[in-house]
């Protein structure tokens, strides 16, 4: 299904996974948005890029939407070394669950900052 959404609307676009924090891939022993975009890039031949990265923060889930802002300022980064990778492209976030749009939206910030064209972004559920 993710595959037949992005065909049909997100055709042209760089494929971005939303980045997870390492102490929650520690604990689970794997990211599942990884996973995810890692079948799109190999069953699906589709663009997959993963430039952005999550510094250590304080859990979302207990979080208000304006606790959520700012637990992430400057908590998610760009990988500078992708910079001409992404400089004029179309990008798509993929992300497991929207609740507030703290991450998608901060995410979205740090790639328009770093010369994205326009930023959409797709979830698989959202709370």
């Amino acid at each position: 299904m993710l595959y037949k959404k992005i065909e049909q609307e997100f055709k042209d676009y760089l494929i971005v996974p939303s980045p997870a924090s390492g102490f929650k891939k520690r604990r689970k022993g794997w990211d599942q948005i990884e996973q995810i975009c890692y079948h799109l890039k190999r069953d699906f031949h589709l663009p997959v890029l993963k430039v952005l990265g999550k510094k250590k923060s304080i859990g979302q889930k207990v979080l208000s939407l304006e606790e959520r802002k700012k637990n992430l300022e400057g908590k998610i980064r760009f990988k500078i070394r992708y910079s001409s990778m992404i400089k004029g492209k179309k990008i798509l976030i993929i992300d497991d669950v929207f609740t507030t749009g703290a991450t998608l939206n901060e995410c979205s910030f740090q790639l328009c900052k770093a010369g994205a064209e326009t930023v959409s972004a797709l979830t698989i559920a959202s709370d």
